[in-house]
């Protein structure tokens, strides 16, 4: 497994049991993808904003573009079926469709530029597979996140800007588009790699005052 880039900060979040407060919201999130109302507004990145927040996790990539092409040509004479599978990466992220949860523009019709965002790694929730710590199960899930509304006030609150994005899978992927799921799994390591920060959610773990 390779390993993180350095300067990407890396952070993990558990509920405190003094914290299972929640706070009552709602947004206009992109309605391709969810349709509930919500505090933040869901954006569609221009082709050069997505550009400039990739470039650096990118770039090692574009240098072995001759590598990736000599593999797939390979791949081809050996099984045409199977190497039809297979895309340049590069070629995965010209056609990344790249979205990020923002706060509502104060100008209307202003193109929003987002310079870094925040990505979540989190498990979806399913009861039958895995528990909710206490704290998060008294607590209303942030709507359209399903992130339990602690967690998502804590993660929001990590901004170093309104400006700056938030990237979560469940609403930044539209996986009733089987074409877009594909293309964001293929590129979801560069966008991992392009984040300022990741922030692990442990919604299964609770600590005490004194933890």
């Amino acid at each position: 497994m390779e390993a993180l880039p350095p300067t990407l900060d890396v952070s993990s979040m558990a509920l405190v049991a003094e914290e299972s407060a929640c706070l009552d919201s709602a947004t206009n999130i992109d309605p391709d993808v969810n349709d509930e109302p919500q505090t933040e507004t869901l954006v569609v990145l221009s082709p050069s904003n997505k550009q400039a927040l990739l470039k650096t996790a990118s770039e090692e990539i574009l240098r072995r573009e001759g590598e990736a092409i000599a593999i797939l040509n390979r791949l081809k004479q050996l099984n045409s079926t199977v190497a039809e599978q297979f895309h340049p990466k590069q070629t995965i992220l010209a056609n990344l469709t790249l979205r990020m949860i923002c706060s509502p523009s104060p100008t209307s019709g202003v193109e929003v530029i987002v310079p870094s965002f925040i990505i979540i790694s989190y498990c979806w929730h399913y009861p039958s597979e895995w528990t909710l710590a206490p704290a998060a199960q008294a607590s209303k899930l942030k709507p359209g996140w399903e992130v339990s509304q602690p967690m998502a006030d804590a993660v929001l609150s990590l901004r170093t800007s309104g400006d700056e994005g938030v990237w979560l899978d469940k609403l930044c992927i539209n996986y009733s588009d089987e074409s877009e799921k594909v293309i964001a799994v293929g590129a979801m390591d560069v966008v991992y790699r392009s984040a300022r920060r990741l922030v692990i959610l442990l919604e299964d773990v609770q600590l005490d005052a004194a933890e």
